[in-house]
């Protein structure tokens, strides 16, 4: 609009200056020349100089339609691009809200993971310290149990055979029963690392629930081991008493 009335402004200010000229040199005297010695113009020439100003006019006035143009064109494009920027910026503000949202799911789920590796941490220790406990006790049952076999053996060669019979049950029995910490203690490392790995984890920002659900899922493996071999030590518990209870029979009846 600025550069439309500029041009106006010029059009109106050039015709308002021919104008006077012409009548200032149409009206100027009476005689032929007037004061300043200038003819005054003919009819004729008044005709032709109208006619160059209107030809002049249409000129600047299709150039002033020109620029109009232009101008709107640019106005209505300036409009178009600031509408799609608006979108664009509605579109970034609710791909920020979905990532917001996203991210403090992914921070709940580490927090749950976080208190579940806690959890089966307290309760692998707590079964680690039993398993250890009962292995001990095996193993001190068994060298209590090997002097007494040594010292009846030396007492009564008739049950000797019986007895190293009994020894080797008790001695594979032992074996067993240290293959069997050896496992649980293998667990046990196991399932320590698996516990580093969700740790670990949960310092990266790219952290998927699904990582953590299988780490856990690993993890819960590894514990139903550790139970497992419990119970298998407790066999093998129940064979050295057995051994001993077969072995304290043969005593009686030497």
């Amino acid at each position: 609009q600025s550069v439309g009335r500029f041009n106006e402004d010029q059009i109106r200010e050039a015709r308002d200056k021919v104008l006077k000229e012409m009548f200032d040199d149409y009206t100027g005297a009476t005689s032929i020349h007037n004061s300043n010695g200038y003819g005054r113009k003919t009819p004729t020439e008044l005709s032709n100089l109208m006619q160059g100003m209107y030809r002049d006019l249409l000129a600047k006035k299709e150039e002033l339609s020109f620029l109009n143009d232009e101008l709107s064109r640019t106005i209505d494009k300036k409009i178009e691009s600031d509408n799609a920027n608006k979108q664009r910026i509605g579109q970034l503000k609710q791909e920020i809200k979905d990532l917001q949202e996203a991210m403090q799911g992914v921070a709940d789920t580490l927090s749950q993971a976080s208190r579940k590796v806690g959890e089966l941490s307290a309760q692998n220790k707590a079964l680690q310290a039993e398993a250890e406990a009962a292995a001990q006790k095996a193993l001190d049952a068994l060298n209590n149990k090997n002097e007494q076999i040594a010292k009846l053996a030396n007492e009564n060669d008739d049950l000797k055979e019986a007895i190293e019979g009994y020894v080797d049950t008790i001695q594979q029995a032992s074996r067993e029963v240290t293959a069997k910490q050896q496992e649980i203690a293998a667990a046990q490392l196991q399932l320590e690392t698996k516990n580093a790995e969700i740790e670990n984890l949960k310092l990266q920002d790219e952290m998927k629930a699904e990582e953590i659900a299988k780490l856990e899922s690993e993890a819960k493996m590894l514990e139903n081991l550790i139970g497992s071999g419990k119970r298998e030590l407790g066999d093998l518990e129940a064979k050295l008493a057995d051994a001993n209870a077969q072995k304290a029979k043969l005593e009686s009846e030497a």
